[in-house]
């Protein structure tokens, strides 16, 4: 083998470590960009953008779910006060 034949072999190891980087980076930045728009989705979907998200839909759902269980309670009351005043 001649330096040549060396320097060959190197430089093409080289080229293909370097060629493996540039693949796994762009593989790398895909993923970012999805991941990106998957959280912006997500934000989206939790806090709405211009419409009801998630969380107002829940906190109006615990509202109503506090709402009945008063009005279950003041009914029971009302009941228990009628049956022992009559």
């Amino acid at each position: 083998m001649s330096v040549c034949d060396k320097h060959d072999k190197v430089m093409e190891r080289l080229f293909n470590d370097i060629n493996v980087v540039k693949v796994t980076n762009a593989e790398i930045k895909t993923l970012v960009k999805e991941i990106k728009e998957f959280k912006d989705t997500l934000h989206n979907t939790i806090y709405g953008n211009g419409k009801e998200g998630l969380l107002s839909k829940v906190a109006g759902v615990v509202r109503q779910i506090n709402l009945q269980w008063t009005l279950l309670v003041l009914i029971i009351g009302a009941v228990i006060g009628f049956a022992l005043r009559g």
